[in-house]
């Protein structure tokens, strides 16, 4: 994919690292923040404390926003606050970043 990945796509990424590229792994959406955070504070920290604290709402609004990846079907609810990536998001995921494909590949497949 050209160009750098957007605020969603690194959520996204953030994501599949947390399910280890399993679409059955279940985590929570406070798990997916601080995992964001940790990937790219200057992007997912709170304003003027990036490197110290998370900023929630920056990745909810990429989870739960009117074009978040639940809506998407990048993600999926598995309860109250608990998501898991789905065999779209993983797809979508290997698309950006190639080396996601080639080490989670078997995963997909024998979901």
């Amino acid at each position: 994919m050209n160009g750098s990945p957007s605020l969603s796509d690194k959520v996204l990424i953030a994501a599949i690292a947390l399910a280890a590229g399993e679409v059955t792994t279940e985590f929570t959406a406070e798990d997916l923040v601080v995992a964001a955070w940790k990937q790219d504070n200057a992007s997912f920290g709170l304003r003027g404390n990036e490197t110290v604290h998370p900023d929630n709402n920056k990745v909810y609004t990429k989870i739960d926003g009117k074009s978040g990846l639940v809506s998407k079907g990048m993600l999926a609810k598995a309860g109250e606050r608990t998501l898991r990536i789905t065999p779209a998001g993983l797809a979508y995921a290997s698309e950006l970043d190639a080396g996601i494909e080639l080490e989670h590949s078997g995963k997909l497949d024998r979901a």
